[in-house]
């Protein structure tokens, strides 16, 4: 069968060409479009497996100005400063519905704020050189955004390195199997400029700045540990309440807000959940990346309609050969079965070239990739997905006309030739 198959297509190869043509210009350009959708599906895939702010709230506080009547002058305003936040936290951990409060520097996702830090040898070596965005954070924060160690860590495990003293470090874009984050663990590190040592006690996947973000460098995470930085809790509050109850926990801190959540010179004045504050900051991306797939899904049904009408129509052409094959005694599966053999081999045979086109276009950086310096089985993905893609499309615009035409009586399919 496969002879005959391979000889019926050379007889036929004026209008095969023009096909595989067809095939060629559309594969590739599918795989172009599939590569920016597949860009997109990463980046949410990989980010979420980093943190997880589902029923986590962030808690907002100031003081008051030296000049306002009802400034409190203290002795000492830093430790008075440090005690009425001590107060607060206190109060806000003695709420039955919370489970966690921490405290940190930009430590929440969501805001666009980067403080960029080199990590070296303590040693003076050159064997380390580590870049990212530093983050402070109590060891209660790891329990709030559900943090996760690269080597499958748990928060519990996390929460003890940084109350060791320890820092954490992450894994990047450039470094997927996390190979750099997890060498450095155990290794004496120092900043640029700075004298002083720290243990890198574990490595953690990329917190990136939003969902769309591809994580270009790394993480630091900086342990807050009250009794060695003569109470510095950061500019955070981060809660985490318990399951489903993160809206009416708001509701009720809210109320209680002025009479409970006011101490000294301190007072709390928002609290908002970080997923509305996710949605707030990704407002912008956000409605771009929809308008994006709108376009891809439409351009997507434009060249479906095509290539399905093109095979649709070559199998309605063809009712005679139908017709003839049923009266030599081939039963419907074996003209399904022929039909669909020459759509797919047409493709198997361009899908070689259109691979390498795809390559070429993703090596001199031709395409519009939604991740820059993407992995390259973004690439191989988007290839799969669009050779499946191709192959569902030639086997509908097949089977429906070839259904239709084997309903036909043999005589009257062939009383015009």
């Amino acid at each position: 069968m496969k002879r005959k198959l391979f000889t019926q297509l050379c007889n036929q190869w004026r209008s095969n060409t023009w096909i595989a043509i067809e095939l060629l210009i559309v594969s590739v350009i599918i795989c172009y479009i599939m590569n920016l959708l597949v860009g997109i599906v990463f980046l949410r895939m990989e980010n979420g497996k980093a943190y997880d702010v589902t029923d986590c709230l962030v808690v907002s506080y100031s003081r008051v100005p030296k000049e306002s009547p009802e400034y409190i002058t203290r002795e000492d305003e830093k430790s008075g400063r440090n005690d009425d936040l001590a107060t607060i936290i206190a109060r806000i951990k003695d709420n039955p519905e919370v489970e966690y409060v921490g405290t940190g520097s930009n430590a929440i996702p969501y805001n666009y704020n980067y403080y960029g830090r080199n990590l070296f040898d303590a040693d003076g070596g050159d064997s380390i050189t580590y870049n990212g965005n530093c983050r402070y954070m109590s060891p209660e924060m790891v329990e709030i955004l559900k943090l996760r160690g690269i080597a499958g860590e748990t928060p519990q495990q996390l929460v003890e390195i940084l109350k060791r003293g320890e820092i954490l470090v992450s894994d990047y874009m450039n470094d997927p199997d996390g190979s750099t984050a997890r060498s450095m663990i155990g290794r004496q590190v120092r900043f640029d400029g700075d004298s002083t040592a720290y243990r890198v006690g574990g490595a953690i996947k990329a917190v990136t700045r939003n969902d769309y973000e591809p994580a270009f460098g790394g993480s630091i995470i900086m342990p807050i540990i009250n009794e060695e930085k003569a109470g510095w809790y950061g500019n955070e509050i981060a809660v985490r309440v318990k399951p489903g109850m993160a809206r009416s926990f708001k509701q009720k801190f809210q109320n209680d807000m002025e009479r409970m959540y006011r101490t000294g010179n301190t007072y709390v004045y928002d609290i908002t959940l970080i997923e509305d504050r996710r949605d707030m900051n990704q407002m912008e991306i956000t409605n771009m990346v929809r308008n994006t797939i709108i376009c891809i899904v439409f351009i997507l049904a434009s060249v479906f309609l095509g290539l399905l009408g093109t095979f649709w129509f070559r199998t309605q052409q063809r009712v005679s050969e139908i017709a003839i094959r049923k009266v030599a005694g081939a039963t419907p599966l074996d003209i399904f079965r022929r039909l669909m053999s020459e759509g797919i081999l047409l493709l198997l045979l361009v899908t070689p070239l259109a691979i390498v086109i795809d390559f070429l276009v993703k090596y001199y950086e031709l395409s519009i990739d939604f991740v820059p310096d993407a992995p390259w089985s973004i690439v191989v993905t988007s290839i799969c997905a669009t050779f499946t893609l191709l192959a569902a499309v030639i086997l509908v615009g097949i089977y429906f006309p070839a259904s239709k035409a084997m309903k036909i009586e043999p005589a009257i399919a062939l009383k015009d030739e």
